[in-house]
């Protein structure tokens, strides 16, 4: 499990997001059989992300349309991303898939 909000990046940080692996368990307990990407484990109230309307549960799909497989993936992809740019995120949120836009700070 990867918590954004250690110290060791500031982006990783501010974006107030807790995210694991899809596992095989996560799958059966979102009812999803696709397990590329991240689930949504916790979100920090008052965050970018809290202010964007992600919510524990959600599936990171994409990232400014780059594929998410891993929680790897997506630390290597959000380091990539700079203060003040527009971050558009592609979910799974009970089986429909939504844009979510929100801004680094």
């Amino acid at each position: 499990m990867f918590s954004w909000l250690s110290p060791k990046s500031r982006l990783l940080r501010v974006l107030g997001l807790t995210v694991e692996t899809v596992s095989s368990e996560w799958g059966r307990k979102l009812g999803v059989s696709n397990l590329a990407g991240v689930v949504i484990t916790a979100v920090e109230p008052n965050s970018p992300a809290d202010g964007s309307g992600l919510a524990a549960g959600d599936i990171i799909r994409e990232m400014n349309r780059q594929r998410i497989r891993t929680a790897e993936d997506y630390k290597k992809v959000i380091k990539t991303f700079k203060s003040g740019e527009d971050l558009l995120v592609l979910i799974e949120r009970e089986g429909s898939a939504i844009y979510v836009a929100m801004k680094i700070p």
